[in-house]
């Protein structure tokens, strides 16, 4: 509880700063407010909002929430951190044909003392008329009270065919602090706007396991 009380002043200033911006911007893209709700479980949603600033190295923060609920309708708190984040992007090449971007990013949660920066390199480009490809490349650091838990680094590399709607993707990550390696491979397809279904794959050092998944996501 203490934690949304101070939150919701920096939530309020965000939307104090971002308003009045708004009504002089034409074009969604150009708009400085970060507004993202998505569906993330049968009873769990995501909030995330915030400001950009448009500038020689654009920069981006806000606050991102998350609301879990039990079928009865019971909220569960210890589900439901707040957290900040920022964004700055160092590249971003847009080409007709491809695209390069290379941003860092940070998050901060007051409630476990837990603090992430990470450093994350995508690329995609269209390798034949039906066929896109991207790959990205992350290395990640978290800190927990002042003390290093550990490093993550993660690839994925995605095939998607745009007139089908259908993506298949693979993905490889190992976890210092955990001493684990892990990867997954699956397919995603595309319904209608904003609803995506995907059927994957798991490897850990737990064992296999299989997940299919419908996400529902709204921007605004």
């Amino acid at each position: 509880m203490k934690m949304l009380q101070c939150a919701a002043p920096a939530v309020a200033a965000v939307f104090l700063f971002a308003c009045p911006a708004v009504s002089t911007s034409a074009h969604a893209d150009e708009q400085p407010l970060i507004w993202n709700v998505a569906r993330i479980g049968g009873n769990a949603y995501s909030f995330r909002s915030g400001i950009r600033w448009d500038a020689s190295l654009p920069v981006s923060a806000g606050t991102e929430a998350a609301i879990v609920a039990s079928r009865e309708g019971v909220l569960d708190p210890a589900a439901m951190p707040m957290r900040l984040w920022g964004n700055v992007e160092l590249r971003d090449e847009r080409l007709p044909s491809a695209t390069s971007r290379v941003a860092i990013s940070g998050q901060y949660e007051a409630m476990t003392r837990t603090s992430a920066l990470s450093l994350t390199k995508t690329s995609s480009w269209i390798a034949t008329p039906s066929l896109d490809m991207q790959s990205s490349h992350s290395y990640s650091a978290r800190l927990r009270g002042g003390e290093r838990v550990g490093l993550v680094t993660r690839q994925t590399l995605r095939l998607s065919l745009p007139d089908i709607r259908t993506s298949m993707f693979t993905e490889a990550a190992m976890d210092t602090a955990g001493r684990s390696v892990s990867g997954r491979m699956g397919i995603e397809r595309s319904l209608f706007r904003g609803v995506t279904v995907s059927a994957s794959v798991a490897s850990r050092n737990s064992g296999r396991s299989a997940s299919l998944r419908a996400s529902i996501s709204r921007k605004w």
